[in-house]
């Protein structure tokens, strides 16, 4: 579109939409693919799948993670289109995986043409088969205009598909350029990648990890002039090639009007030469851009590239708004294409351009009419030649003897398309030499390979046996010389006749060592060794002793290897030689004899790394003996066993006796005995007059219980315990009334209480005329005063005591007496 100048008219388009075809010799057809789609700069989007046959067949369109199909059906030489939700397949937020990679089958081989058109705006791109699928690319886009982004986007094609992403700008989100990262997604994921405001994705690496899961690569533009700056811009959408389809010729034809192209590198050191131009030096996921070229190109490197072919803008000397397509290597060709050019109403020019091989009998038919005069020979390829054809709108087939790589335009004031007719296998060139892997051993796999794109490959390998394939590998079993016959056949994508190609040559196939390998091995004894010989096949022997002779001797333990060889076929092994002492066993207790309840700990003595098996059925060095018994032990390794035994005896404990549980005032004593021992061991030792003998005296000042330990004649001890119960109630009591009128209760006032030493008791009358005293516990008042009983009333009376803790106590009250 002319961004700023031109009126916007909403047209009509994809009245007819052209389509890369597929003949069989074109490597674009397949019976499934997988597409994806950029996001636009309009929101109106029209978007369409093209699909075209050479056999009547049918098939469906879906979107298998949005429950969305529709089927087809095409007739040979047909085309089918079908219109796909453009709000569910485009993808416009960076970094975030999506459900809507579009998945196309079939019964028979077709080819698939993805487009998108907006007002002023159409971008088409070839759909690679799912076959042709790999995981390595590299993006091709374009610097954004303004601040729009350029863009990747990514489809898997298998569930837990890793992919590590290696930006060469920074994300959208903020992904530091050079700094990889990795996503994984399942079957029918969609990943979309956009730059900075204003970058340029180019060169970023997208490769996956792990187990090879092929998925598909689609880089472009949201929108773009070409080159930047100018007023003209449009949006770009464009399959990528795998790094495995790159190549090392290009050949870029001139179209009308000023081109660009842009060439990306796979690995570090690329020199690139335009027209065998000074060398352009480009490091891997580096570019060079060439802009306002108008004549033919001639790329070669000696490292695969790719290359993309731009149309400029229109005001940058193009004849129309910015397109994109991926041109093919040199020597990946096809021989025919069905193609129709695109009916959009901006568009009212569109052109064919060819490449061919310059030849006289290269012929180049074009709906079956001979175009092969007019080819213009490349200056500097004249092998090949070009030409561009104006032609009108319509549906074509574009056949060649020698093949041919080709691309359609159209352009128009305010719109343009640019779409490559395919990518195949490029022209036949004769086999020179296939790679024979050495040395070439029996028992060995050897690799046969050539590098040679062909249609098919036949190894005849000397010895009645054959296999297929440009990479073999195979094993002879019997040494001696061999002739190896490949017999290669010109490859579907080649146009001339049938070519059947043969090279011989003979391999000298030597035999592989052959000996009984010496295996691991432990020596006994400090003075061992052991004389190693390999007898066999093998004539020079290298150990990793430093001997040279087929034979050593070792006295060492240690890892050891040989190397054995004849005629360069070498076998390398390795062993190990342990080395041990004899086993050496002695058994220990700490004791020999157990009292009841105690343990003996039976450890032994011996040399190290033996295995222990005891009687018990342990498998311990060392153990514990809680019984009595004879306890034995074994000590074993490589080189034998050494036993022991020891015997446990059991003893008896003491019968020991001690003295009842007592109560003693506080202050007094009691003796305690113990008998049963031959030694004794009391405590605590709080209140007792001696802790190691048979009979303490006991005074403690509290409730005490006394343990005493009695240790028998066979060391065996018991335990016993005597409680001491301290009375520490010493209160005085007289009680508060009584009766003395001689029934026999209560008749006399008595002071009672424990531990009183001395007493004094004294009763007196309501005038405190003393009428009684006392100075014996046992001597009470019987209620008389001289003789003759009083009568009754209350009394007051008065103790002093002396208790046998030496405390004085006074203690006053009154009593009552009654009758």
């Amino acid at each position: 579109m002319r961004k700023s100048y031109f009126f916007k008219i909403l047209v009509l388009v994809f009245l007819a939409f052209g389509v890369i075809p597929a003949s069989a010799q074109n490597g674009m057809a397949g019976k499934e693919f997988w597409v994806g789609f950029l996001s636009s700069y309009y929101n109106s989007v029209d978007i369409i799948l093209n699909i075209s046959s050479n056999h009547n067949t049918s098939g469906t369109v879906s979107i298998p993670l949005q429950n969305w199909d529709t089927t087809f059906s095409v007739n040979a030489g047909g085309m089918a289109s079908i219109l796909l939700p453009a709000q569910v397949v485009q993808n416009s937020t960076s970094e975030v995986s999506r459900n809507n990679g579009v998945f196309i089958s079939s019964a028979e081989n077709i080819t698939v043409f993805a487009a998108n058109h907006s007002m002023y705006s159409t971008d088409a791109s070839y759909v690679l088969p799912l076959n042709m699928l790999q995981a390595d690319y590299f993006a091709v886009s374009y610097t954004a205009y303004g601040q729009a982004p350029s863009d990747a986007l990514i489809v898997a094609t298998q569930n837990n598909t890793i992919i590590e992403i290696t930006p060469s700008i920074n994300t959208f989100w903020g992904k530091p350029a050079g700094i990889p990262f990795s996503i994984t997604l399942n079957r029918g994921q969609t990943y979309l990648l956009r730059s900075e405001s204003g970058g340029d994705l180019s060169g970023t690496q997208i490769a996956g990890k792990g187990q090879f899961k092929p998925f598909a690569v689609f880089s472009g533009v949201y929108i773009t002039n070409i080159p930047s700056g100018n007023c003209c811009a449009d949006h770009l959408f464009q399959q990528m090639l795998p790094v495995d389809y790159w190549g090392l010729e290009y050949l870029v034809a001139p179209v009308k009007g000023n081109f660009a192209i842009r060439i990306v590198a796979s690995e570090a050191n690329t020199e690139v030469k335009i027209n065998n131009g000074g060398p352009i030096l480009l490091n891997k996921g580096q570019y060079f851009t060439a802009h306002h070229l108008n004549t033919p190109q001639y790329i070669s490197s000696n490292k695969a590239i790719t290359v993309a072919q731009y149309l400029q803008s229109s005001d940058s000397g193009g004849a129309g708004d910015p397109a994109m397509t991926i041109i093919s290597p040199v020597k990946r060709g096809i021989c025919s294409a069905n193609f129709s050019t695109l009916q959009v109403s901006t568009v009212n020019e569109h052109y064919l351009n060819i490449i061919t091989k310059t030849t006289v009998n290269n012929k180049v038919y074009l709906n079956g009419n001979d175009i092969s005069l007019g080819f213009i020979p490349f200056l500097i390829a004249p092998d090949y030649s070009h030409k561009l054809i104006l032609i009108n709108h319509g549906t074509y087939n574009l056949t060649a003897d020698s093949g041919f790589i080709a691309n359609v335009f159209g352009i128009g004031n305010i719109d343009s398309y640019f779409y490559s007719l395919g990518i195949g296998g490029g022209y036949y060139e004769p086999i020179v030499d296939f790679n024979v892997s050495q040395p070439a051993c029996t028992g060995q796999a050897i690799d046969f390979s050539v590098n040679q794109i062909a249609h098919s490959y036949q190894w005849l390998l000397g010895d009645g046996n054959s296999a297929t394939g440009s990479k073999i590998s195979y094993i002879y079993d019997k040494p001696g010389s061999y002739k190896i016959s490949l017999i290669i056949n010109s490859p579907e994508g080649y146009c001339e006749t049938l070519y059947t190609d043969t090279i011989e040559k003979i391999i000298e196939v030597h035999e592989l060592p052959n000996y009984s390998m010496f295996t691991d091995t432990t020596l006994c004894g400090k003075y061992s060794s052991i004389n190693i010989n390999l007898p066999g096949s093998a004539n020079k022997f290298l150990w990793s002793t430093g001997d040279t002779s087929s034979s050593v001797t070792i006295e060492n333990a240690g890892n050891y290897w040989v190397l054995a060889s004849n005629q360069g076929c070498s076998r390398r092994d390795t062993f190990k030689i342990k080395k041990l002492n004899y086993p050496k066993i002695e058994l220990f207790a700490d004791k020999k004899s157990i009292c009841p309840f105690e343990t003996a700990h039976l450890n032994t003595h011996s040399n190290a790394g033996l295995n222990f098996k005891w009687t018990t059925g342990e498998t311990t060095k060392n153990i514990i003996a809680n019984q009595e018994g004879m306890y034995g032990v074994e000590g074993s390794n490589e080189c034998g066993t050494a036993k022991d035994s020891i015997h446990i005896n059991a003893l008896v404990n003491p019968s020991v006796n001690i003295s009842n549980d007592t109560t003693i005032l506080l202050g007094t004593f009691t003796p305690l005995q113990a008998t049963g021992g031959i030694s004794y061991s009391w405590h605590p030792p709080t209140g007792l007059s001696c802790t190691n003998c048979p009979n303490p005296i006991a005074a403690p000042e509290q409730t005490t219980l006394y343990y005493v330990t009695s240790t028998g004649e066979n060391g065996c001890k018991t335990m016993d315990s005597v409680m001491v119960i301290v009375d520490i109630d010493l209160h005085i009591y007289i009680p508060n009334i009584f009766s003395p009128n001689g029934d026999g209760q209560n008749d006399v006032l008595y002071v009672r209480g424990k531990g009183i030493k001395n007493l004094q008791f004294f009763i007196y009358n309501r005038w405190g005329e003393m009428v009684f005293e006392s100075r014996d516990l046992n001597y009470g008042w019987d209620g008389t005063f001289r003789g003759q009983l009083l009568a009754p009333g209350v009394f007051v009376y008065s103790i002093v005591a002396i208790l046998e803790t030496g405390q004085r106590v006074v203690k006053n009250g009154d009593v009552t007496l009654i009758k």
